[in-house]
């Protein structure tokens, strides 16, 4: 990984070079890029210079954008999908039936 300058309100996981760009940009943090299947993942917030308010961060997953609830509740309905495959059914459990109808 890269040296970069790290801001005071940078997460631990931001890999942005900072102090490389003006104005807003200069408040984004971005973690390293991961991928699965030519899919690209990645986190990134926002943190409010003057206030130190962060906002998000956000699991990036190509161009869909998740807040960390929506990604638990991704991780949990996978986690049920491959517990059923590994059991041999594709029964739906309630939870999975709420996921989906909303």
């Amino acid at each position: 990984m890269p040296k970069h300058h790290r801001t005071a309100t940078c997460p631990p996981w931001c890999v942005m070079g900072h102090g490389v760009h003006g104005g807003e940009e200069d408040n984004v943090h971005v973690s390293e890029q991961l991928s699965v299947r030519n899919t690209f993942l990645r986190l990134a917030a926002t943190v409010d210079p003057a206030t130190g308010h962060m906002e998000g961060p956000y699991l990036l997953v190509g161009s869909e954008e998740y807040t960390m609830d929506e990604l638990d509740q991704l991780l949990d309905t996978l986690g049920q999908l491959r517990a059923a495959a590994a059991d041999g059914g594709m029964g739906r459990s309630q939870r999975a039936e709420r996921l989906i109808s909303s």
